[in-house]
């Protein structure tokens, strides 16, 4: 299953620092790749790898480049919001853009499996916990950021609600949004997924297990469905990154497989 939440407080308090804006992330199932913070006046910033400092007309402008992963596995890229605040977190900012970074850094940090927060859960099929902070924003009109937590089968969802929300009122902010998606969940042994394993095996002559993954796909707005294919074992994962991207042979072999795979369900 999952929950997506966007944490944080309209028309935050300001503090001794003035911040200007800080903006990171193009989605919430994607690890920031860039965040930039802007103040006014100067203020500190700890030399680290991917981050720069530029200065114009009083303000101090601080930049960090991450890389960017799929919401479902953070643990692959670095996040560019964290890194940043990390770089900026010895300066006494105040208010509530002070309360939004030590949120951020106390409770979730460069962790991706929800531990500090209590919300780890493990599954031999289904997989671990994954939490994913995508998009970070704060202005004179709203702090906030949003999560992407996605669970395994024997997760409780009313915690993971219940403690993101403690977590947030803790450092005097609320939930502002969230939405939960149920699981799907198909057992291997289904007809329906040994059919799709049996045509996968003639078609290529790999003998192949099921995989249990934490990306959503359309095949959760149907009942008995899951989704095949295209992507084949070993290849390298370009989803959600600069220069997406797909083997033409690939695309044409997983056209023929999906047509086998349509004919051997239509059979009784």
């Amino acid at each position: 299953g999952a929950t997506n939440f966007l944490v944080g407080k309209k028309a935050p308090a300001a503090g001794g620092i003035k911040v200007v804006s800080l903006e990171g992330g193009t989605a919430a199932n994607v690890v920031t790749p860039k965040c930039t913070l802007i103040v006014e006046g100067d203020i500190q910033v700890a030399e680290k790898d991917g981050i720069t400092v530029e200065k114009a007309d009083g303000r101090t402008i601080v930049t960090a480049m991450g890389v960017g992963a799929h919401g479902s596995t953070p643990e692959l890229g670095e996040n560019a919001a964290i890194k940043l605040l990390q770089a900026v977190e010895e300066n006494d900012f105040g208010g509530d853009f002070q309360n939004m970074m030590q949120l951020l850094l106390q409770k979730f940090g460069t962790e991706t499996n929800g531990a500090t927060l209590g919300i780890c859960w493990q599954d031999e099929e289904t997989g671990e916990t994954t939490v994913n902070l995508g998009v970070v924003k704060y202005t004179e009109e709203e702090a906030s950021f949003t999560l992407d937590i996605r669970y395994p089968k024997n997760a409780v969802p009313e915690t993971v609600r219940e403690n993101v929300k403690q977590a947030a009122e803790e450092y005097g902010l609320g939930i502002l949004e969230c939405k939960s998606v149920d699981m799907l969940y198909v057992s291997k042994d289904s007809e329906l997924v040994q059919k799709l394993l049996k045509v996968y095996e003639t078609e290529t002559g790999d003998h192949a297990e099921p995989l249990a993954i934490g990306g959503g796909t359309y095949a959760k707005a149907f009942q008995n469905m899951v989704a095949f294919g295209p992507e084949f074992p070993g290849e390298e994962a370009s989803i959600h990154q600069p220069n997406e991207c797909a083997d033409v042979d690939r695309l044409m072999q997983s056209i023929q497989i999906t047509g086998a795979a349509m004919y051997e369900l239509a059979q009784k």
